[in-house]
């Protein structure tokens, strides 16, 4: 892994690993300065887990020793001899030794000979082994307890009934001697908000409160209270003041709950105008979609200024959330500032959610348009090509939010979420959808089986089905069921592929039925290669077969000229010829004939039956 120190001096990097033969990675302790640990680009406050597990500060000699396992893999050297010397970061795991506390902003030192013993405000206590340590503190007669004021001290109280809200602020990377301050507010019911705890922010940006024992949904507010310079401007790659209270919305329900903080979580904050616990992981989700992201809240972001970022893999979500940041920081520049950037998002970002289907955000063509020009306004500051990767980004989420709405579509009832649109189709990368074969393909993907229209791949072999049986059926009407090796005749499951219904039950026309009137030579290719005109063939004969159903006297509506003609029939040109052969259609029998479906189950019977009539007319 990558390890990286951080001084107000230098940086010192290696790459090494659990039990490297090169041994631990030194650096100097600092004179009332914070040392800031980087782990394969992730900033560690003490709360990051590696591969499941935190890591143990240890006390060997004069030195601060990091180890997983007991294996040390980074040192601090002459850290407990150092005045003012301190260890960036409010979650660190210091129950192995009794000669650290926590500061405002990290870990600092105790004289070795101190009576005084605190233990760290630990956010996973319960899970990491507390009790083992209660009880070795119990031999001493001290209780083990937590700081109930996380980031900013306090009172203490028993660390089990404790609940922490820890993250990391990132407008741009946050600067040392910052005056960030974050809030932690509740969230009730009916949206009021009520002030639980504020604490303090460190050199790295992270912040650790104790919110006691409140669960539900939370608010909380990063602010600059002074004048300080909080973080460093991507764009001008100046230190530069937060200017805008940023926020983001989360849900407690444990001891541990990690909520970051930066202009993302902010505008699916503003964007989420009746947070609820149901509903806040939904929208930042969204939000997140809409620029290419898998995640805002939790997910480290790796900025385009850290020196870890050339060398991250461009899948890593993190270093997605650093392009995004940066172009959003172009756009503070050519805005004039970071509220304006917001505001602009704000109004040009749609967040909509549908009772059966799921949040979906979607950027507009200006947001997009603002949010690529600040990549070019950033980019010379990017070790990358920062606008082709927003562009790359935006056009994922497009097929992620379209594919997701076709999957809730496929997942519904057909009316609930409401029908897709060519649109839909389009944005998820899918060809050959048009206004014509629409209905066929949200047919088609409606009865898939939960999973079957999860992907463009999958999507787009429903519309080439239902192109496959289109190109069939037009091509035996135009070959007239002449040549049936080179153009079979289409089979029931052809229609249905394409969408066509009412074929074969009671009162409706049988495949053969629809097979004679294709082959009639009146009926091209052309009258029968999209969906709605192979079912208006379909609705004729129906019309056809449902008067002539060997009861007397039953139509209240005889079939129409255009429906004789949409089969092939010819020669019923007249009112009198169409209302005498619909007199013949609905009699029990002719000529001791039954006058039913099967004295017009083809087209050549019932153009015989024309045929007499304009006989009998002329």
């Amino acid at each position: 892994m990558k390890i990286v120190f951080k001084t107000k001096y230098k940086t010192v990097a290696n790459d090494s690993s659990i039990g490297s033969s090169n041994g631990p990675l030194r650096v100097q302790a600092v004179a009332n300065g914070p040392i800031e640990l980087f782990i394969d680009g992730v900033k560690h406050t003490g709360a990051e887990l590696i591969g499941g597990k935190r890591i143990q500060l240890k006390k060997v000699d004069k030195n601060l020793v990091f180890a997983l396992d007991d294996e040390p893999f980074a040192q601090i050297d002459n850290f407990y001899d150092t005045e003012g010397a301190s260890l960036a970061g409010l979650g660190w795991d210091f129950s192995e030794t009794q000669f650290l506390k926590l500061g405002d902003t990290g870990v600092v030192a105790l004289p070795d000979d101190t009576a005084q013993l605190e233990v760290a405000a630990l956010p996973i206590a319960a899970a990491s082994g507390l009790g083992g340590l209660g009880a070795a503190l119990g031999g001493l007669g001290i209780a083990a307890a937590a700081a109930s004021g996380g980031a900013g001290g306090g009172g203490q109280s028993p660390a089990t009934a404790d609940n922490f809200v820890r993250g990391t602020i990132t407008a741009g990377d946050v600067v040392g001697g910052n005056d960030l301050q974050v809030a932690v507010y509740a969230i009730a019911a009916d949206g009021t908000a009520t002030l639980i705890k504020t604490g303090a922010v460190d050199g790295l940006g992270a912040y650790n409160i104790n919110i006691g024992s409140y669960t539900g949904a939370v608010r909380v507010v990063a602010k600059s209270i002074g004048a300080s310079l909080d973080y460093l401007d991507e764009a001008t790659n100046r230190n530069t003041d937060l200017s805008v209270e940023l926020q983001a919305l989360g849900v407690v329900s444990g001891i541990d709950t990690q909520i970051n903080i930066t202009p993302l979580t902010h505008l699916a904050s503003v964007k989420n105008t009746t947070p609820t616990i149901g509903n806040i992981a939904a929208t930042n989700a969204a939000v997140g979609l809409a620029f290419g992201l898998v995640d805002i809240t939790t997910s480290k972001v790796i900025t385009i200024n850290n020196p870890l970022f050339p060398g991250t893999d461009d899948s890593s979500n993190g270093k997605k959330y650093g392009w995004v940041l940066a172009a959003l920081s172009g756009m503070d520049a050519q805005s004039g500032s970071m509220n304006a950037s917001i505001d602009l998002l704000a109004q040009n970002l749609s967040v909509s959610t549908t009772s059966n289907g799921p949040t979906t955000a979607t950027l507009s063509e200006v947001a997009k348009t603002n949010l690529v020009a600040g990549a070019r306004v950033a980019d010379p500051q990017t070790p990358t090509d920062l606008p082709t990767e927003i562009i790359r980004l935006i056009g994922a989420q497009q097929q992620s939010v379209a594919l997701s709405k076709i999957e809730a579509y496929n997942n519904g009832n057909g009316t609930t979420p409401a029908a897709l649109a060519v649109a839909d189709y389009v944005a998820a990368g899918i060809t050959g959808v048009t206004t014509d074969n629409l209905a066929a393909v949200n047919a088609q993907v409606l009865k898939q089986g939960a999973g079957g229209a999860d992907t463009a791949a999958e999507v787009q072999s429903l519309v080439l089905a239902v192109a496959s049986a289109l190109a069939k059926i037009a091509a035996y009407a135009q070959d007239n069921g002449a040549n049936l090796i080179a153009n079979p005749a289409p089979v029931l499951a052809d229609y249905t592929n394409a969408g066509v219904t009412g074929i074969g039950a009671a009162g409706q026309p049988t495949v053969a039925m629809l097979s004679s009137a294709l082959a009639d030579t009146d009926i091209t290719g052309a009258l029968a290669n999209t969906a709605a005109k192979v079912q208006t063939i379909v609705d004729a004969y129906q019309a056809i077969v449902q008067s002539a159903d060997g009861v007397a006297n039953n139509d209240s509506d005889k079939p129409t000229q255009a429906q004789y003609a949409a089969i092939g029939i010819n020669g019923v040109d007249t009112a009198q010829e169409i209302s005498l052969l619909g007199d013949v259609l609905d009699t029990a029998s002719r000529n001791g004939v039954a006058t039913d479906a099967s004295s017009v189950n083809t087209v050549a019977k019932l153009q015989a039956l024309a045929d007499a009539v304009q006989n009998v007319m002329d």
